[in-house]
């Protein structure tokens, strides 16, 4: 082994040491950047700093591991060069100053050199494998130092890592952090797309990985009004009231790096029913024209008037309906509008019940108050004879009749019964018409034609007048009875 030989082993070893030391430099100045990067741009500063924070970062990185390079070069060029690594050995090892880099300097180029190159390197091998003990001691010591530094620097950012996790994701995405895409999206949660004027709207914004962001919010007819907003850290949410809302507002929330949609919440007058228009259509028979009812006061109809109902609401209806005590009727839904009939059969009150797209509507009109008015049934009165009276089997008995309505009469009609002496009961009635359709009086002079009837002393014939009114359910008005009565044999000549 030559004394160059020598000599470059000692400097490989302190070189490894070197390296390491460099190495763990390296680590104390990488963490120490990115811990004071994580810091910086932690808690979601990262997202109100420049947008080339996390690369500005990066570049500081590095340089400093640049440095520690160019640090660890120029010491390899200044300590851990030949004629150094050499003047360390001659002083540890008590040689002469120059003896060891002297014949490196002229080994190999006389006979004379290579002898006491051989001489040389023969005694530094008889003194062990390391020639500059001190010097490796020192190398080592600085390589630990730095290494426990560096440790330590490490331990120190592994600690703070959960506190700035977001720093540290900013420096390990730059370019997302640069377009905003680092955490999720901004969104507006649960905002409803319309508001009842004059309420308060609550604005929730979902927006996790961020501190703070801004409101912006724009009535119609108004400028932008800027909020901030703080983000509740557990949540991820953002939250505030605005109101009482007036008119439609246009919302957009960005935390400097990213926006969400501009969202427009609509303003709508509270639902309600109305513009009811109610139209009677009266029964034929009374020849009347269909005319209007004035709503919110009580109607009165006769009874079978069909009652048209059509109305609007201020918003889309999916149901509507009045309901009395027994009685329901729902009417049919067009978008707003609505209509149907109603044919109430007695006096009542309906209630309204109206339902939307968000639920029932409480801002109905007033109930409708209908008061039917039933048809009279029709007075017949038997004028004459005025009481029951004996009367031969020949007889011809003229009556006199009157017959009123309140409408008018369908007919009249003449009802009667024989009743047999001795048997206790009559024959069927006989229906005979008298009279046609009529006004509502009619006054008639019927007459009975007893021989007919096949009657026998001691029988009789009891009458009653039956008039039919011209409505559609046929009311019958009944006279009194008149009773004709044949004399017996004995009551004849007594």
């Amino acid at each position: 082994m030559t004394v160059v030989e020598i000599v470059e082993r000692e400097r490989a070893r302190l070189r490894v040491v070197d390296a390491a030391a460099a190495i763990a430099l390296a680590l104390v100045v990488t963490s120490a950047v990115i811990g004071a990067g994580a810091w910086l741009l932690g808690e979601s500063r990262w997202i109100v700093l420049p947008r080339a924070t996390p690369l500005l970062v990066w570049s500081v990185l590095a340089l400093a591991n640049g440095a520690v390079v160019w640090w660890t070069a120029k010491r390899l060029r200044r300590e851990l060069a030949q004629p150094s690594v050499a003047a360390a050995i001659e002083r540890e090892q008590t040689l002469r100053a120059g003896a060891l880099r002297g014949v490196i300097e002229v080994a190999d180029r006389t006979a004379l050199a290579r002898r006491a190159d051989r001489a040389l390197a023969a005694t530094l091998s008889d003194r062990g494998p390391t020639l500059a003990p001190q010097l490796h001691r020192s190398s080592r010591a600085r390589a630990m130092r730095t290494i426990a530094v560096a440790a330590v620097t490490l331990a120190l950012l592994l600690w703070a890592a959960p506190t700035f996790n977001d720093g540290l994701m900013a420096i390990r995405r730059p370019i997302a952090a640069w377009r905003g895409t680092l955490v999720p999206r901004l969104a507006f949660k649960d905002l409803p797309t319309e508001l009842l004027r004059g309420e308060a709207l609550r604005i929730t914004v979902a927006a996790k990985g961020r501190r703070r962001l801004h409101l912006s919010a724009r009535a119609t007819g108004e400028g932008w009004r800027d909020a901030s907003l703080a983000v509740d850290s557990a949540s991820g949410l953002a939250t505030t009231t605005l109101g009482p809302v007036r008119g439609d507002l246009l919302l957009v929330a960005t935390d400097g790096r990213s926006a969400t949609d501009t969202m427009i919440v609509r303003v709508t007058d509270r639902p309600f029913v109305g513009g009811v228009l109610l139209r009677a259509l009266y029964p034929p028979y009374l020849g009347r024209a269909p005319e209007g009812l004035p709503v919110g006061e009580p109607a009165r109809v006769p009874r079978g008037t069909v009652i048209e109902v059509a109305g609007r609401a201020s918003t889309a209806l999916q149901r509507i309906y009045v309901r009395g005590t027994k009685d329901s009727v729902i009417f049919r839904t067009n978008g707003h509008a609505f209509q149907g009939q109603l044919v109430p059969s007695r006096s009542e009150r309906f209630d309204w019940f109206a339902f939307g797209a968000k639920g029932p509507i409480v801002d109905v009109p007033l109930p409708l108050e209908i008061e039917v008015i039933p048809d009279s049934i029709p007075r017949v009165e038997l004028v004459s004879p005025p009481t029951d009276t004996i009367v031969a089997t020949t007889d011809r008995l003229p009556m006199q009749i009157t017959a009123t309505d309140d409408h008018g009469l369908a007919s009249v009609e003449l009802h009667t019964s024989k009743w047999e002496a001795g048997r206790g009961k009559g024959d069927a009635t006989v229906a005979q018409r008298i009279a046609g359709p009529q006004g509502t009086v009619w006054n008639g002079t019927p007459t009975v034609d007893l021989a007919s009837r096949d009657l026998n002393p001691g029988d009789a014939l009891r009458i009653q007048i039956v008039a039919i009114d011209n409505s559609p359910w046929g009311q019958r008005g009944v006279s009194r009875e008149l009773v004709l009565r044949i004399p017996t044999m004995e009551e004849r000549r007594s």
